[in-house]
C-alpha cells in the first residue's frame, strides 16, 4: 500500500500477464547465445506434436539439450536431481508464494501427452527444450506437447507492457 513502510526482502508486487497487456520480445540475445534454464521465452507452435495448437506460447525453460526430465509431484527432476535452481523452481516446487508444485499431465485428448506418471520421463535432443508454465495445474506445455525445438524460439521476455488504464489500477488513480 502507497505510504506503507516495506520490510528488507518483502515482495513489493506480483504480477500476471492479462491479455490486453504486451509483451517485449528480445529477439537478439538467443542469435548470440543460448536459452538458459529459468528463462521466459516466447515459441511458435509450429511442428508440435498437437495440429490444434496455434500461434505463440509463453513458457519458461525448465529443461537443457541432453536432459531427462520428468516430474514427482511436488519436484522436477532433472537427470534424477530435483531441480531448485533458478530459485523459481525452488518456489514452485516447495508450494510457496501460492504456487501448487509441480504437477503429472493428465490423460488428456493431446496425441503427444508425456509425464502422465512419476516414471515417464523425457529425454531431450541436441536441439530441443523443455518448457513448463509457472502453474503446471493449468495450461499446455511439454508436458503435453513435448520438447520445443530451438528453432521455433521466438526469443527471451524482457519487459511487460502494461495498458494505461492497469497502471493507473495498481497505483490507485
Amino acid at each position: 500500500m502507497p505510504g506503507q513502510p516495506i520490510a528488507p526482502g518483502e515482495t513489493l508486487w506480483s504480477g500476471v500477464v492479462t491479455s490486453e497487456d504486451s509483451l517485449l520480445v528480445d529477439k537478439v540475445s538467443y542469435r548470440l547465445g543460448s536459452p538458459k534454464r529459468g528463462d521466459l521465452v516466447v515459441f511458435k507452435t509450429d511442428g508440435l506434436t498437437d495440429s490444434s495448437m496455434s500461434g505463440s506460447y509463453l513458457k519458461r525453460i525448465a529443461g537443457l539439450p541432453g536432459e531427462r526430465i520428468r516430474i514427482d509431484p511436488p519436484n522436477l527432476i532433472v537427470d534424477d536431481k530435483n531441480l531448485t535452481m533458478p530459485a523459481i523452481f525452488q518456489a514452485i516446487a516447495s508450494k510457496s508464494d501460492g504456487h501448487a508444485g509441480f504437477q503429472l499431465a493428465t490423460r488428456s485428448s493431446y496425441t503427444g501427452t508425456r509425464l502422465v506418471k512419476p516414471a515417464d520421463e523425457v529425454v531431450l535432443g541436441k536441439d530441443e527444450y523443455f518448457v513448463l508454465g509457472d502453474n503446471t495445474g493449468s495450461g499446455l506445455d511439454s508436458r503435453y506437447f513435448g520438447p520445443v525445438p530451438n528453432r521455433n524460439i521466438v526469443g527471451m521476455v524482457a519487459r511487460v507492457r502494461w495498458r494505461f488504464a492497469r497502471i493507473n489500477a495498481l497505483a490507485g488513480w
